[in-house]
């Protein structure tokens, strides 16, 4: 009676550890030229590599941009949804290890909504009234809190060798 017990321990630990590099829904493009087989590979690659990491889809997104691929960041979000942050795609100009676009990342995402707490916070108080809250951070600064913050979070990128650019769902990678 013990052995199935024991049996069906294993096969979910065996199962839980498979999962860990399942590629998550993170939206990519890859560079011209790459072949379905090269994109499934890196993708594979870059899942393994995150398995034990905190933040598991950034550390994703930084390995497959450290592979030449434009690739989905968020920046920014509330515990509520997105009503403050907005959605990047990131592409290194030239190559660099994931660790470093990890912390280029985490690093301009702090400076950003460092500099946009003011607005970000004004907005995210009257999230709950429709359309109060970004209209209230446009008319304080002429800019909604999510353009601000994209603007800070790219003007960070661009000196350490990134693109960034707004991510539209239609347009946004293969996913």
């Amino acid at each position: 009676m013990r052995m199935p017990i024991i049996t069906a321990i294993v096969l979910v630990g065996f199962i839980l550890a498979g999962c860990s590099g399942l590629v998550p829904n993170v939206p990519v493009k890859p560079p011209a030229g790459y072949t379905a087989a090269q994109v499934a590979a890196d993708e594979t690659t870059c899942a393994k590599s995150r398995s034990g990491q905190e933040h598991k889809e950034d550390f994703y997104t930084a390995c497959m941009v450290s592979k030449g691929y434009t690739t989905y960041f968020g920046v920014g979000g509330t515990p509520y949804g997105m009503k403050t942050g907005f959605s990047a795609m990131v592409r290194a100009t030239d190559p660099r290890p994931p660790d470093v676009v990890e912390t280029d990342l985490r690093a301009c995402e702090h400076a950003a909504k460092e500099k946009t707490q003011g607005i970000r916070g004004a907005a995210d108080a009257l999230m709950w009234v429709p359309g109060l809250g970004p209209a209230i951070g446009q008319a304080a600064t002429g800019t909604s809190a999510r353009d601000e913050l994209f603007r800070y979070f790219n003007l960070c990128m661009t000196p350490r060798g990134y693109s960034v650019e707004p991510w539209v769902p239609e347009a946004g990678g293969q996913r």
